[in-house]
């Protein structure tokens, strides 16, 4: 079973290309872009796990973690870590990686 994933960015059209890019290890994803979006996504379609790209200034990362758990207190949020010359593409590796990782957690029950 695939983890349902919202990945939250700055441009929607660099998160579509991601979100085709990750659908081809068969990731369940979604994206949004703004507050409205995320919500609705949060509502509809319940996601296992958060990824916040790191195209978002530190402040920005830091409010939106602050409204995503207001929202929904225990979601797992994980922040793309932030590089010296950031690619989208370091978002895909990063949320292939979280996805192995809930997998895993999932199976033996505890978090790795």
């Amino acid at each position: 079973m695939e983890p349902r994933i919202l990945i939250i960015g700055h441009n929607i059209v660099v998160i579509n290309i991601l979100i085709q890019e990750l659908q081809k290890f068969g990731r369940n994803v979604m994206g949004a872009t703004d507050r409205p979006d995320i919500q609705r996504m949060l509502q509809l379609h319940n996601p296992d796990f958060v990824i916040v790209g790191n195209g978002l200034s530190d402040q920005e990362r830091d409010e939106l973690l602050v409204y995503l758990l207001n929202i929904k207190a225990g979601l797992k949020v994980h922040l793309a870590e932030k590089q010296a010359k950031p690619s989208p593409y370091d978002l895909v590796a990063f949320t292939n990686k979280k996805a192995v990782e809930w997998k895993i957690e999932q199976k033996l029950g505890k978090q790795i």
